[in-house]
């Protein structure tokens, strides 16, 4: 660590102005050049920000010719900068250069895959036997209460995934600290079945006596079949359960006690079984099971992925390390290259991050390069993505801060500087003093320096009137959770209404009045979130929340269902979800039509005969779909479900619903990821199939990135809040307690975590540390279920858990801390039941209603909130409009956009109009108000169009226009707009002549993200491939189908369209030749240039 200059920022503190105010003064003073610049941060969003602003900074300057170079700077998060150097430096290691990345996404799908061949290899019959007894003897169910058969594989995915975040390679030390664990709490005596069999045929005999006892009887004849019954069971695991369950509430307990010579010493043997010494016989060979097979299948996948040239972001973090440590070349390159590196979000790096950082410093310091470092220990909140706040913590006690604002110069024989952000300038001063009180005293106990703790206002004056700390508090009408987020919203609306004074802009701005883009509510768990958002729904205030995941969305369930018809057609669950998806039956049409069938065909010995149930075949829509299904069978994945789109009309099928061009980019997403699983499945060697298909789709998560741009309320986690701001505030679940000792063991402790093994950090190499990986399994039949006194009791005691709970406490205290400071003018708290469980665990002395924050300079008076009548509520859904859907949707406008909304684009300028003219489509009749919807049927239509298949053509193309509604419109026009088709595929043969191999592709999926972070996605309408003497290229063609339009004024409108169309072909290694295009309206084709 040399050279090195740590940059203390505080929330709000303007951190990403001072890093790019250093940057550009560096780059304006030509102190270095753009291509001497690695800067890392957290998301490419960010870099792009960064890469931005310097570049207007400079241009400040007049120096254009610095600003001009920017793009030759390495700014980006760390796996693109480490993915730059692996590719150049290929040569060096064992991937190729072919060398591929796979994201996330493909890579748990193929470790998915993989898992399942390496688990049923012949060698590894013993783990999963291990695995069975496991599951056996401590009843491990699942969500709906069975079985949990493949409940080990969560846990051998914590395994893989720490030892790639923390550097384990060898399990041997893992498996044995895990097991010493293990040996320390479950201590109990060996339990004596014969024991407990004899005291309860005693405990049974002495409830024969109670039979006739007026109060206990009925009890007493339950309890003596119960043991009846148990005494003549196997006497496992299982049983044992049964009978402390029986035991928990026996019959007449003290009775028994006088009556039962070893009724005292059953209780006192059920008690303690639970932590038996009997059950290391399970855990032990269990625990040993999940380290080995995680390290066969870590090293199996690193091998296949070394094969075949592939990499995932964890190894371009290891792979970038190892060149930077191990190659001298690579050294000498960096030494000769660069001259500053800066890393932004510090205290969010993962340990292999952090060591890439410090060897980055080291090497860069030998031609006197610099780094700067900056972050803020009290906003490292993202443990559980590898960070680890202690080591962080630790690097930052080899700087000296100082009690001023200025950033110092090197000093000491490491050359090690600081500098701190002292000021906040996003909050009122009230609101910055409240944070100082509550954080100060508690973030000094955890070991930050006290220097890095306060921040000053930066506004000292204050333009609005209205109190900055506000408490709501649910009164005794609210009963659950669901009335208390009624209530809230009932409040936001107030709050809405009131046309309060905010600053949605900067601080120095005049402020103005609250919008709903103003208004931020924090949750602790996604459930509130949920619960939050349906209120807010309810009472019509527009609201965002996170990304749904892609199957909870109505048409891609639907797409996913007519698959699965298509592999199955003979499977009535699948038709009977087919049939309240694309024919609209209520559930209870369904049932009553399946129960009317099954009862019309029971014969004569009452059965039913499954072999010959053709429920529902006969109809003609079945039959149509079953002809569909002969003809797609034998197409790729990516075909067969553009063809189940378009065939079966299901843009138009689903605009019905509303939300139209949302449910058309949902739409193109599956046809692009039915690509990806195509392409990923090509790439590993895997067999593709509708249901890996659907699989897939399963295990993709939600879109992380936040919608924050759209006027509405935004609900987020606190942990989805980091790096935003608001006027106002909402902290809801202040109750939260992931403390007590039940959910901290069941959440926090009966998992994977990493320890520090070895502390070898100096001030040269801060970052020495080894970590081994502590297993304790989950031994609760389900999370519903708590630990027993006596197993709690022996955990307690672990001192590993003691500095777990401490360490959490800490988390806790960080990530309250980050709540807190989003708030720009108003800071409301939620209160319900007057609980306050987590200000307690992050440090705030006895917080109650009358004073939340413990603080008397801060206290309010609480402001009581009820559940609004129904007539309210009633009157407010009046007051914003919001149109009823299948299925709720963000607001993803401004995040993502329509190719065709785009303005600006690089690449075609003009165009030129074909001399030809085919027969012009007479739109007499129709409404300028249709026009959009009859564009976009024509469109539909010229999608499913195939040469040669004219009856088929002119079959779907009045289905389309049918499901539009608009055959009374467009069922006259047909055969004309079928005759525009054919014209384009004949003028396309004309100019751009195919030969035997060449193809045609329509609906070609489309997604590109643009430099402000938004994302475009759509379809391009058709490409047309052709082969000549100077090799293969392709005709882009875009349908204009709007009627009513200046068509000269009209193309111009979309070069930006279809030049990024171009950009995102070339590519792919597409050589787009021409770009085209069409007006079936009034046959004509215009070419760009």
């Amino acid at each position: 660590m040399r050279n090195v200059t740590y940059i203390n920022a505080g929330a709000g503190s303007g951190k990403t102005y001072t890093l790019t105010k250093i940057l550009a003064e560096k780059l304006s003073k030509k102190e270095v050049k753009p291509s001497e610049v690695i800067l890392t941060t957290f998301t490419e969003l960010a870099a792009a920000e960064f890469k931005e602003k310097a570049r207007q900074q400079i241009l400040s300057t007049d120096n254009m010719e610095v600003a001009s170079q920017m793009d030759c700077a390495a700014i980006g998060t760390v796996h693109s900068v480490a993915l730059g150097f692996i590719k150049k430096f290929w040569f060096l290691l064992e991937y190729g250069a072919d060398i591929q990345t796979i994201s996330e996404r493909d890579e748990d799908f193929y470790m998915s895959q993989s898992l399942a061949r390496i688990a049923s290899m012949p060698e590894h019959k013993s783990d999963l036997d291990n695995f069975r007894k496991f599951r056996d003897f401590f009843d491990i169910l699942d969500s709906s209460n069975h079985p949990d058969h493949l409940f080990w594989q969560q846990h051998l995915n914590s395994v893989v995934e720490k030892m790639e975040y923390y550097g384990v390679d060898v399990v041997d030390i893992s498996t044995q600290k895990s097991i010493e664990t293990l040996r320390a709490v479950y201590t109990g005596t060996p339990v004596d079945y014969n024991f407990i069999a004899s005291a309860l045929k005693e405990y049974g005999n002495f409830c024969a006596t109670k039979f006739d006892d007026g109060r206990s009887g009925t009890k007493a004849h339950e309890h003596y079949d119960a043991v009846a019954k148990l005494l003549h069971e196997k006497r496992d695991q299982d049983w044992l359960t049964r009978v402390k369950t029986l035991m928990k509430t026996p019959c007449c307990e003290k009775a028994a006690e006088q009556a039962c010579t070893n009724f005292t010493n059953l209780k006192d043997q059920l008690s303690v079984a639970d932590t038996s010494v009997d059950a290391l016989a399970i855990l032990e060979p269990f625990v040993k099971s999940v380290f080995r097979l995680a390290k066969v299948w870590h090293d199996d996948f690193i091998a296949y992925k070394r094969n075949n040239h592939i990499i995932s972001y964890n190894d371009m973090e290891q792979i970038f390390l190892r060149l930077l440590t191990d190659y001298e070349e690579v050294q000498d390159y960096v030494r000769s290259h660069y001259r500053l590196v800066m890393v932004d979000e510090f205290q969010d790096s993962n340990p292999i991050q952090l060591k890439i950082f410090n060897k980055l410093s080291e090497i860069i310091a030998e031609t006197d390069g610099h780094s700067y470092w900056v972050g803020d220990p009290k906003q490292a909140i993202y443990g559980f993505r590898g960070a680890d706040t202690d080591l962080v913590n630790s690097v930052a006690d080899h700087f000296t801060f100082y009690d001023d604002a200025e950033i110092h110069e090197e000093e000491g024989p490491r050359n090690l500087a600081t500098g701190r952000l002292v000021e906040s300038w996003r909050s009122r001063k009230r609101l910055v003093d409240l944070v100082n009180a509550v954080f100060y005293e508690p973030f000094k106990n955890d070991g930050i320096n006290k220097l890095c703790i306060k921040l000053d206002a930066h506004f000292k004056k204050d333009d609005l009137s209205s109190n900055a700390i506000v408490h709501w508090e649910c009164g005794d009408s609210i009963k659950n959770q669901q009335d208390a987020a009624d209530a809230l919203a009932f409040k936001v609306k107030e709050l809405l209404d009131s046309k309060m004074q905010v600053h949605s802009g900067k601080r120095d701005e005049p402020a103005t009045a609250i919008s709903p883009h103003d208004v931020a509510i924090l949750c602790r768990k996604n459930s509130a979130c949920k619960e939050v958002v349906k209120a807010l729904r309810k009472y019509g205030i527009p609201v965002s929340e996170a990304e749904d995941a892609i199957m909870q969305r109505i048409e891609v369930q639907l797409v996913v269902t007519l698959l699965q018809f298509m592999q199955d057609p003979k499977n009535k669950h699948v038709f009977a979800n087919l049939m309240r998806l694309l024919w609209g039956n209520t559930t209870e049409e369904i049932l009553r039509n399946r129960i009317d069938y099954v009862l019309e065909h029971i014969d004569s010995e009452g059965e039913f005969d499954t072999a010959n149930d053709n429920w529902q075949e006969d109809l003609d829509s079945v039959k149509d779909l079953l002809k569909q299904g002969e003809r797609i069978q034998h197409l790729s994945i990516p075909e067969m479900v553009k063809a189940i789109i378009y065939e079966s009309n299901i843009p138009s099928l689903t605009a019905r619903w509303g939300d139209e061009q949302v449910r058309r980019q949902n739409l193109s997403t599956l046809q692009h990821l039915a690509d990806d699983y195509d392409e990923m499945c090509l790439q590993m060697g895997l067999g593709t199939s509708i249901s890996g298909f659907i699989y897939y789709l399963n295990s993709i998560e939600p879109d992380k990135e936040k919608d924050n741009k759209s006027d509405t309320v935004k609900v987020f986690t606190y942990h989805g809040s980091k790096g935003l701001e608001w006027p106002v505030v909402v902290m809801h679940g202040l109750g939260e307690n992931v403390l007590t000792d039940a959910d901290f063991t069941k959440k926090s402790f009966m998992k994977v975590r990493e320890v520090v093994m070895n502390d070898n950090a100096t001030e040269e190499d801060p970052f020495a540390k080894e970590y081994y990986l502590h297993f304790f399994p989950f031994t609760l039949s389900s999370f519903n279920n708590n630990p027993t006194a006596t197993l709690q009791d022996n955990i307690n005691e672990l001192e590993f858990y003691k500095k777990l709970k401490e360490r959490t406490k800490s988390e806790e205290r960080r990530l309250l801390y980050v709540g807190m400071t989003r708030a720009k003018d108003y800071l409301y708290t939620f209160g319900y039941k007057g609980n306050f469980d987590w200000l307690t665990n992050a440090g705030v002395e006895s917080p109650s209603s009358d004073n939340v924050w413990g603080n008397s300079d801060y206290a309010v008076t609480p402001i009581s909130i009820s559940k609004p009548e129904d007539s309210k509520e009633d009157s407010m859904v009046q007051t914003y409009t919001i149109i009823e859907k299948p299925i709720a949707h963000n607001e993803r406008e401004r995040k993502f956009l329509s190719p065709s909304k785009i303005k600006e684009f690089s690449g075609y300028f003009s165009h030129e109009s074909w001399k030809e003219k085919g027969t012009v489509i007479e739109t007499k009749g129709w409404n300028k108000d249709n026009y959009a919807t009859i564009g976009t049927c024509i469109h539909d239509i010229f999608a499913i169009y195939r040469q040669g298949h004219d009856e088929d053509n002119r079959k779907k193309a009045l289905s389309i226009i049918g499901g539009y509604g608009l055959s009374d419109i467009l069922a006259g026009h047909v055969d004309a707009i079928l005759r525009s088709a054919y014209w384009l595929y004949n003028q396309l043969q004309q100019h751009f002549p195919q030969t035997e191999g060449d193809s045609i592709c329509n609906e070609y999926p489309f997604e590109m993200t643009l430099p402000t972070g938004q994302h475009l996605r759509g379809e391009m309408d058709l490409l047309w491939f052709y082969t000549d003497d100077k090799g293969h290229h392709c005709v882009l063609i875009d349908y204009k189908t709007f009627g009513g339009v200046a068509l000269n004024e009209h193309t111009t409108t979309h070069y930006a369209q279809l030049s990024a169309y171009a950009e995102a072909l070339r590519h792919k290694g597409i050589d787009v030749a021409h770009a085209l295009i069409y007006y079936p309206v009034y046959s004509t084709i215009h070419e760009l240039k």
